[in-house]
């Protein structure tokens, strides 16, 4: 995909628009699966036969310390490295598309802001990834539910679907129906989906543990011990240990199969959000009174409004918008890395956790584009966005230090630090 103008790169809306007017089309994943023959139909259940019968690997979100997660490349490096399976996650778009996407948020893993199901999927594929590691680029998007199934064909994947929100049955279920795929399914989280978990053509396996958190599936007695318990299934993020425990190939990889990329016309502007504040929408208009590579501009964002941090969702999208353009503009002079840390040190409270904290998290991201070593200590120390009249508890904050070796370690610690505390901390007044 060509990059858009400086007026379009951080607005999704402006994009689509942009793209929608030139007539383009977005790169992205199939949305119908290939027929398949009675012979490759035959030989693809004989081998996840023969997965479900044995000890089963399943890499967390693909093998996401290979690629990216919830990536086609991070599910393939997964298979190429040992595993019998992958754990996806699975949301949908606003225009009805089954999506791979862990977070209820964008903006962990996209440079866009709100939630993914506001968007529509040609939206989605506009945004440009936050992390793109090991096989995975810049070009590298969240699949379909469908470009998933083509590649478990390919490779007999076996799946534990963790389906990220409600009334997704159906849609599932005509999936797996269409491509003859229920006996690919060995687990799937048991929240969202009672009517799923009902149906007579699912059969899952039982679970032994897990070695996916902090790193256990490098650690050989950690393994060999999980390996040793009962059941079936061991989940983890990187496969070749355990592999290489049950005498498995080192590597064995194959191309990505050409029948999961497809190409995607861009929708009209707002055609499908149903939600009375859309982020995106709203940063539109913002483009419009902005200019996107105005350092002045920008900064004129980044100002505080209540001194006890309390900011609308609007206030807070603007200055998080302006950080991570400042942030992706890489002009990192003293200016510029003064204002960030204060925003790090005084992000806006929001008791809705999708914003709380929001703008405190996209300025430490900034100050590790921008190299900013000599703000380690603002983004360390005090980087909670709660301050000691709310609460005497001090999370680890927005950013951190780890964000320089590990933005996706970041993002994960934001995240679970805005959801935890914003209802509790950030009443309104």
């Amino acid at each position: 995909m060509t990059a858009p103008t400086s007026a379009f790169l951080w607005v999704v809306g402006g994009w689509i628009a942009l793209a929608s007017a030139q007539g383009a089309s977005l790169p992205g994943y199939a949305r119908d699966l290939p027929p398949e023959s009675d012979r490759a139909r035959a030989l693809r259940h004989a081998r996840v036969a023969e997965r479900r019968a044995g000890t089963v690997l399943i890499a967390h979100r693909g093998a996401s310390t290979l690629a990216t997660e919830n990536t086609l490349e991070a599910y393939a490096a997964a298979m190429d490295y040992g595993a019998d399976g992958c754990e996806v996650d699975v949301r949908r778009t606003a225009d009805g598309v089954l999506v791979l996407f862990h977070d209820d948020m964008l903006d962990r893993l996209t440079d866009g802001f709100g939630k993914a199901e506001d968007l529509s999927y040609a939206e989605l594929l506009a945004l440009h990834p936050q992390i793109a590691r090991g096989t995975a680029t810049q070009r590298t998007r969240p699949p379909t539910f469908a470009a998933l199934l083509i590649l478990a064909r390919q490779r007999a994947i076996l799946l534990h679907l963790d389906v990220k929100e409600p009334g997704l049955d159906d849609d599932i279920a005509r999936a797996l129906d269409e491509a003859d795929m229920w006996d690919h399914v060995v687990a799937i989280n048991t929240g969202t989906v009672p009517i799923l978990l009902k149906h007579p053509k699912l059969k899952l396996l039982r679970y032994k543990g897990g070695v996916y958190e902090n790193r256990l599936d490098m650690d050989p007695s950690a393994v060999k011990a999980a390996l040793a318990k009962p059941g079936q299934l061991l989940i983890l993020e990187d496969p070749r240990l355990a592999a290489r425990e049950l005498n498995r190939p080192p590597y064995r990889p194959l191309q990505l199969p050409h029948e999961v990329f497809a190409r995607w016309k861009p929708a009209p502007p707002g055609a499908s959000h149903p939600a009375e504040f859309v982020p995106v929408r709203y940063l539109d208009g913002l483009a419009h009174r902005v200019k996107a590579d105005s350092v002045e501009d920008l900064l004129a964002l980044l100002h505080p409004d209540d001194p006890l941090g309390r900011a609308s969702a609007q206030r807070i999208l603007e200055r998080a918008w302006a950080s991570e353009r400042l942030g992706q503009l890489g002009r990192g002079n003293s200016r510029i890395v003064e204002r960030l840390e204060f925003q790090v040190q005084h992000p806006g409270l929001h008791e809705d956790w999708l914003y709380n904290a929001l703008d405190g998290h996209a300025a430490a991201r900034a100050l590790g584009r921008l190299r900013a070593t000599g703000s380690a200590p603002a983004r360390r120390s005090r980087i909670s966005p709660f301050p000691k009249s709310a609460t005497d508890e001090q999370p680890a904050g927005v950013g951190g230090l780890a964000q320089d070796v590990d933005p996706d370690h970041a993002g994960r610690t934001a995240l679970r630090d805005r959801k935890n505390f914003s209802a509790r901390v950030c009443q309104p007044e």
